[in-house]
């Protein structure tokens, strides 16, 4: 089905198209903000559904109606209302009753039923993966602005996997347990238990300057205790967290380092998040990315990730760039600066981007549990 939305409000609009075409594959958002443009669009394809936000309610929606070949029509409100003698959708329901609405407007103008997608679910722990596509792009910030996002509705924790790890930039913690202890029990004879037992150790409060909180576990002492981790490793350690713990969502953060541990963790993941600058030498960079992904994905019974791309540091933050080689990019955040042009530190950057509402929105996913009855 394919929907051509006029609204002035573009972040409003970006969300939704994202967020909508990510649950729902059987979704094609086109998106405008003047009538001038839409004028134009109409000329270049067809529309199934036509959506006009209620501040258009002056322009003859007959005129563009008949022009889309009597494609379904609806207006949109960010209130509860009647425009034009007609009930409006209204932008802040969820997700899933907008796509319903939708649907129920096209099946009574074309006579026809669809057969709806069904929203993604995850079953269990949700593993996010964040790794950076390019030196710089701040790969970091964001897994850790992820992880305290999400830490608003779910149980969270986060775990950095760096071989340098930064996580003592934005946490301060009073346990002196790691992941190199974790990587010492796993390098001896352990069972579940004792595994469970070392991760209980090593998992603590990760408290921010401005005083969020995350539950976390500590990056190596030392670099060389990294060599030790392998993808078998990290399949164990997500198995018990996944057995022992009750957490909905750990978010890794990484490196992009060519190695068995790096594909058992891409392998292991729900989702995994590149952060990238959007430069032309990342573009580059990211392209190896892309091929050592197709790839691994040859493997026999390898599962992979959702895949999706975060721009930071990003130059060009207007632009209307929505997915690089064909995946979806999630946000496109532009350079953070003060009055006077100089940089500001990481931990500011992580509250600027946390000011952000609904950023990482799209990986809320639906649990079957969670489904009403």
């Amino acid at each position: 089905m394919k929907i051509i939305l006029l609204d002035q409000d573009i972040d409003y609009s970006n969300r939704l198209k994202r967020y909508m075409e990510k649950k729902y594959r059987d979704l094609q958002i086109v998106l405008c903000d003047n009538v001038e443009s839409m004028g134009a669009m109409i000329q270049e394809s067809s529309y199934d559904v036509v959506l006009f936000d209620a501040a258009f309610e002056s322009v003859n929606k007959d005129d563009y109606t008949t022009k889309f070949g009597g494609a379904a029509f609806a207006y949109i409100s960010s209130t509860h209302e009647f425009v034009n003698g007609e009930e409006t959708i209204y932008k802040y329901i969820p997700i899933s009753e907008i796509y319903n609405e939708i649907c129920t407007l096209y099946e009574k103008k074309k006579n026809r039923v669809i057969k709806k997608d069904k929203p993604r679910e995850v079953s269990g722990t949700q593993f996010i993966g964040f790794l950076p596509a390019n030196g710089g792009a701040g790969s970091s910030t964001m897994a850790v602005a992820c992880a305290l996002a999400l830490a608003e509705k779910k149980s969270v924790l986060y775990i950095n996997m760096e071989q340098r790890p930064s996580d003592a930039v934005f946490f301060e913690g009073k346990s002196k347990k790691c992941l190199s202890d974790i990587v010492a029990v796993l390098r001896t004879k352990y069972n579940d238990n004792i595994m469970s037992k070392a991760l209980n150790e090593a998992i603590q409060e990760g408290r921010t300057e401005d005083g969020k909180t995350v539950s976390y576990i500590k990056g190596y002492k030392n670099i060389m205790d990294s060599l030790s981790m392998t993808g078998s490793y990290v399949e164990v350690i997500f198995n018990c967290l996944k057995n022992k713990f009750s957490y909905d969502v750990v978010v890794i953060d990484a490196d992009y380092i060519v190695s068995d541990f790096l594909n058992g963790l891409i392998t292991h993941c729900d989702d995994i998040v590149f952060v990238m600058s959007g430069s032309d030498t990342s573009d580059v960079k990211f392209g190896k990315i892309k091929r050592h992904l197709e790839v691994l994905g040859r493997g026999e019974e390898v599962k992979m990730p959702e895949n999706h791309i975060l721009l930071n540091q990003y130059y060009s933050s207007n632009s209307y760039v929505d997915q690089i080689d064909g995946i979806e990019v999630i946000a496109k955040l532009a350079r953070y600066r003060t009055d006077n042009g100089t940089r500001i530190s990481s931990c500011n950057v992580l509250n600027e981007v946390l000011r952000k509402k609904g950023l990482f929105d799209c990986f809320d996913y639906q649990k079957p549990d969670d489904k009403k009855e």
